[in-house]
């Protein structure tokens, strides 16, 4: 099967992917607030500048690298059938992770070399065990799209941070080499970050927006993507970086068939009612082909914006809106089997409206500061980060109170309605047995029906570590 089944009862605990979600929003705050705060160094692409560096690693180690490592931590298993080995491990993984990028940052913005050289270490020997785990669960597996996807991304993910170490060494005068720059930067925005999101789109997009069908070019979609990768990997080493960088607009290809097929797989969904996934995914996938384009037309730092704003922060945005209340659903009320506790809808752990107000805000944002960068007009940009801003804050709220909400009550005579504001449900006439969600409610986000491993969830013991 190209795309495979999800097996919920695999998921690991639910407390490494919400640190590392929730790392990854503090530190989209921080890039936010940094960008408001130091805005010529980027406006003005000196990129050899502290400032610019900082603001660069923030959005790739700071916010997007642990939101994709939360996801994955939490959709290998669930993909490939197969729990995580040594599944303690994690927490260590993290915390080496979140030691070594606050180093390497803090170290980047004191022009201190040695620390920041230090930092990315830790970073790398982190990263390099989470990859050597999820090689572990993925060897010996059937190769559907999704995890060629994601297991081309890991090994472009341990060139990335490898390259970082040698580039860090060379800033620190302990040798190292910064002509690997090129490969650091393709590897890593085409490779690490595209790779995973494509992965994860093709296995989640039809799941939560309720298609009727798989998507079909998915195997066209990562041959063609890697090609084009190994192939700006050789021309970069003939081609100086400003003319080599335009060379990336061949990328708008093979995200082109990427696009079209998740789109025409999205237009056999059962509803067409406006659903936060398939609005944030379109604007994504639109940001995503244009952004190659903007680059082969010299339009660098547009296509950038549109890149980390589009391609990467809005589809991560919308998936967030989805995957939360569902993670949070499985890990709370999986295990109530045969007890009094009601159990909610999954909308009543993060409602709709509280997911429409973040995405929108983020959008808004972000289109200010598209536009501000289109006419040249740096307060406008600014003030656009500043938008963003306030939408990743948003989640961060939304992420707190979503984990409140999710937390089972007991109290006598309080209901689920009650407590959430919602319309009570009739009582049991047998208070021991298991509630579970009203038959029209299905628990998983994308409301899939019984058979297709979507409700797998209901008996689930979890550990919050």
């Amino acid at each position: 099967m190209a795309f495979g089944k999800i097996h919920t009862d695999k998921a690991p605990a639910i407390g490494v992917p919400l640190a590392f979600w929730g790392t990854g929003w503090v530190g989209g705050l921080a890039w936010a607030l940094w960008l408001f705060l130091h805005p010529r160094p980027i406006w003005m692409a000196l990129w050899q500048s502290p400032s610019f560096l900082v603001a660069v690693h923030l959005f790739t180690l700071g916010w997007i690298t642990p939101m994709m490592l939360g996801s994955l931590y939490q959709w290998i298993p669930v993909v490939t059938n197969r729990p995580w080995p040594r599944a303690r491990l994690a927490v260590w993984i993290y915390a080496g992770y979140l030691l070594g990028a606050g180093a390497f940052l803090a170290g980047l913005s004191q022009e201190t070399w040695r620390v920041a050289a230090a930092g990315g270490f830790l970073v790398a020997g982190s990263v390099l065990a989470f990859v050597t785990l999820a090689a572990s669960t993925l060897v010996r597996r059937p190769l559907t799209v999704p995890l060629a996807f994601v297991a081309s991304s890991l090994a472009c993910l341990t060139l990335t941070v490898l390259m970082g170490c040698l580039m860090a060494l060379a800033l620190a005068g302990e040798g190292g080499l910064l002509q690997v720059l090129p490969w650091h930067m393709l590897l890593g925005l085409g490779g690490w970050f595209s790779l995973t999101l494509m992965g994860v789109s093709y296995k989640l997009l039809p799941m939560l927006a309720v298609t009727r069908r798989d998507p079909r070019w998915g195997w066209w979609s990562w041959a063609l993507t890697l090609g084009f990768l190994f192939g700006l990997m050789g021309v970069a080493s003939a081609v100086p970086l400003p003319t080599w960088v335009r060379w990336w607009g061949a990328l708008a290809l093979p995200w082109t068939v990427y696009a079209v097929d998740l789109y025409a797989t999205v237009r056999s969904r059962r509803s067409h009612q406006p659903d936060v996934v398939v609005l944030g995914m379109a604007g994504s996938l639109l940001a995503g082909v244009a952004a190659p384009l903007l680059l082969a037309a010299g339009r660098g730092f547009l296509a950038a914006t549109l890149f980390a704003l589009g391609w990467l922060g809005l589809a991560s945005l919308s998936y967030f809106q989805k995957i939360l209340p569902f993670a949070l659903w499985q890990y709370q009320f999986s295990r109530h089997k045969g007890s009094s506790v009601q159990v909610p809808h999954v909308a009543e752990i993060l409602p709709p409206l509280w997911s429409r107000g973040v995405l929108g805000t983020y959008i808004v944002g972000g289109v200010a500061a598209v536009i501000g960068r289109l006419v040249d007009q740096e307060p406008l940009w600014r003030a656009g980060i500043g938008v963003v801003g306030l939408g990743l804050a948003l989640a961060i709220v939304t992420l707190v109170a979503g984990f409140w909400r999710s937390q089972p009550h007991r109290a006598q005579g309080q209901s689920w309605g009650r407590l959430w504001g919602a319309r009570s449900s009739a009582p049991s006439s047998d208070d021991t047995v298991w509630a579970g969600p009203p038959q029209s409610a299905d628990p998983a986000p994308g409301g899939r029906e019984k058979g297709d491993g979507a409700n797998a969830a209901v008996g689930i013991r979890l550990r919050l570590w």
